[in-house]
Parts: C-alpha cells; structure tokens; sequence
C-alpha cells in the first residue's frame, strides 16, 4: 500500500494531522507493507518573510477568515494537538506571535536530505524546532544546525539553500498536489484512489487503512495439481 502526503510542516495542523495518522499507522498490522511517500507543499507558496505578520494576524488579512473563526481555530487546533501528545500551544505569547512565512528553503532542505535517506529524521527536526517555537522556517543557519543534527553535511546545505537547486521539485510536489485533487491540507493520496482532506481523527485512519488493506491485498490462489510427482517419489 502507498500513501503519499501533502503536508507543510509550519501548519500546526498538518502536525497534528501527521501524529494521528502515525497513531493509526502504528496499530496497523501490516504497518511494513506501508510505503509512505512524503511531498513538497506550501500554505502560501507566494508569501514572503513579514517579520510584523503573526500568527493570528495571517487568517484574517490573507484569507478574510473572520478574528471569531480564527479564535476558533486556534482553540480547535490546540485542543487537537493535545489529543495527541503534542507540544503545542497556540494561544500562547510565543506562538501568538510566531512568524508565518513562505517554507520553500525548508522543503528543499527535504528533498536534498531525502536523496542522502534522511528525509524523515530532518522532517522531525524540523517539526520539532519550529512548532513549539514559532520560528522563522527560511533563517539559513538555523536549516544548516538543523541539517547537521541528522549528519548532513553543513557546507553542502549552505551551499544548496544559496542557489535554486530544489525549487523546481517543490513547485513539481506543489502542481501534483491540485492534480490531485487537493483542497485542504494536509492531503493523503492512499493508493492512487482514495483521498482524505484535513486533520482526521485517529479512527479514520484506522478505518481507511483497513478498506484499502482488504480490497487491495494481494491474493494467494490455490489450483489442484495436475501431474505431479510426490516428495516420496512417485508420480502422478
């Protein structure tokens, strides 16, 4: 089975997204035959670094979602988070003002780290050091310490984030995602059929990962034999 995965990790509900779609991966029984298939997305890919721009200030001046549903959100997203063991609290100072931005240089550190097999590890450090934090995704040194604590070489990513190597892919990753039929993020594609929009519950994804296990699965026949010769020697 192949899930691919739409999610950009500054969204704090793509994190809780990914967390409980990790919880259900894990009750799973055949978790190993699971390919996961992480892609490039971007929330605003045409956003640039507004260091006055907040969090709280982001919905209502770029999607003219109302400061009562914004409110909301952030209560929702929180209570979500908590659900599912994250350290996570939006309506504190920190993230009350964390720094929303276009994550671009933070996707290609993805796809430069995936060709080295560690696309996954700087995936958690990345989640892990921007969402409790509010951080800038696109400070360049803080995507090189990052890099380094996976064992990527800091030269090599200080070299690739100064040039454009990458972008072409995220903006690849990015059309693949409308193609797809993607509305919400995060977005899952199981199987090339099947798709789920947003922050599911747990049981959702426990439920679809069991339809498509049973409808899919490979299927062993058995035919009668038709001449054959026996372990004991004799045949038939």
């Amino acid at each position: 089975m192949k899930v691919e995965i739409w999610s950009d990790f500054v969204s704090p509900l793509c994190s809780a997204a990914k967390q409980r779609f990790e919880n259900a991966l894990n009750k799973f029984e055949q978790k190993d035959k699971v390919k996961i298939v992480w892609h490039s997305v971007q929330i605003d890919a045409e956003m640039d670094f507004v260091p006055s721009f907040s969090l709280p200030e982001y919905a209502p001046a770029t999607t003219g979602v109302s400061v009562l549903k914004r409110n909301e959100l952030i209560v929702r997203t929180s209570q979500i988070a908590k659900e599912v063991g994250l350290k996570l609290k939006l309506d504190n100072a920190i993230l009350y003002n964390a720094i929303i931005n276009n994550s671009v240089d933070a996707q290609r550190l993805l796809h430069f780290a995936n060709e080295h097999g560690l696309q996954n590890a700087t995936r958690e450090k990345l989640l892990t050091h921007f969402r409790p934090n509010g951080r800038n995704a696109e400070e360049l040194e803080a995507l090189v310490r990052i890099a380094q604590t996976v064992g990527l070489d800091a030269n090599e990513v200080r070299t690739m984030l100064l040039g454009d190597k990458y972008k072409q892919e995220v903006q690849q990753d990015q059309y693949r995602s409308k193609q797809a039929g993607a509305m919400q993020l995060p977005f899952f594609l199981f199987n090339d059929k099947y798709t789920v929009s947003g922050a599911q519950t747990t049981g959702v994804y426990e439920q679809l990962l069991a339809k498509i296990w049973e409808e899919e699965k490979p299927v062993v026949e058995e035919f009668a034999p038709f001449g054959f010769c026996s372990l004991e020697g004799g045949c038939f």
